[in-house]
């Protein structure tokens, strides 16, 4: 998937996934470090956005959402869910992405839930 001016390519190599980092010439510019063993479900970015977002599973955790700054190459940042619903209280979504967690709640059968930066 493109994000901005990155391309952001998912493997499998020794049954676990891999992210890595192109740039628009194809080479090369870093691995996204992940959690040990898993398997990346979901990965969702566009031209216009500097952030990646993508979920993993593995056999010891449950689906983890995280986010991903191309740019800056930034660890990436695990994205917590929250318990209320979208009509009760404050709604704050990051720009951009929504359609991607609305996908991944979707996958896991759950409700509506606002998600927050840890």
């Amino acid at each position: 998937t493109f994000c901005g001016e990155h391309l952001v390519a998912k493997y499998l190599y020794n049954v676990s996934s891999k992210l890595v980092v192109y740039n628009l010439l194809g080479e090369t510019e870093n691995e996204i470090k992940l959690p040990d063993i898993c398997q990346v479900m979901e990965v969702n970015s566009s031209r216009e956005e500097k952030y990646v977002y993508y979920s993993t599973v593995s056999f010891t955790s449950p689906t983890e959402i995280f986010v991903y700054d191309a740019r800056t190459k930034c660890s990436p940042q695990k994205v917590t869910l929250s318990s209320k619903s979208f009509c009760s209280g404050t709604t704050s979504v990051h720009n951009g992405c929504v359609e991607f967690f609305k996908l991944t709640l979707a996958n896991l059968k759950v409700g509506a839930f606002i998600f927050v930066y840890t």
